[in-house]
């Protein structure tokens, strides 16, 4: 399985359906349904990359509340391996008013500290170590890509082989890997794709 680390933002927000956003003035407005999610696009990123087969640390810094609390059972409920620094300011809150056509007001309730003090060694001890050079992975992809247009292959057959082509670049220290070959290009592809 392949690891991830997340290193980003994590609230708990309340969301309310509305039909349409309310004017600017004093009113009362009756929403179509509400719930309570997590929020953040930390948060969010490592959700779907977990529902995706990743194997997800996610850091962020959370209060000693109730809230914090509850973001940790989700996270360990979805999977998740969650660090957390704690933010003196509490568990950052939104609550974010959605319309019918999907548009959203975003309302802090409670939001984190601008400058959170967090443990970077133990961040850093968490980020692998590798002897990959991406210098020249870009036009590695797109040579790849091109390899495959020229022979008049299907769009997702050429992207295919441009991350084959750029795969194979970052592990050596060339621009292009020594052993690149139209027929070790093809012979990946079949490997991997079938």
């Amino acid at each position: 399985m392949i690891r991830a680390l997340v290193v980003g933002g994590v609230a708990f927000n309340t969301m309310i359906q509305v039909e349409r956003f309310p004017e600017p003035r004093a009113q009362t407005v009756f929403s179509r349904g509400y719930h309570e999610a997590l929020g953040e696009t930390g948060a969010g990123k490592a959700l779907n990359l977990r529902k995706l087969g990743f194997d997800v640390t996610l850091h962020g810094p959370i209060g000693d509340d109730l809230y914090g609390r509850r973001i940790e059972e989700r996270l360990q409920q979805e999977g998740i391996h969650f660090l957390r620094d704690l933010d003196p300011r509490g568990t950052e809150r939104h609550v974010n008013l959605m319309d019918a056509e999907g548009g959203r007001i975003s309302i802090y309730m409670a939001y984190a500290t601008f400058e959170p003090q967090l443990d970077l060694a133990r961040l850093e001890a968490l980020i692998p170590t590798h002897d990959y050079d991406t210098n020249g992975a870009g036009d590695a992809l797109f040579a790849g890509f091109l390899f495959g247009h020229a022979r008049r292959y299907p769009i997702e057959q050429c992207s295919r082989l441009a991350s084959i082509v750029g795969a194979l670049c970052v592990t050596s220290e060339e621009l292009a890997a020594p052993t690149l070959s139209p027929e070790l290009a093809e012979e990946e592809y079949r490997k991997h794709f079938g």
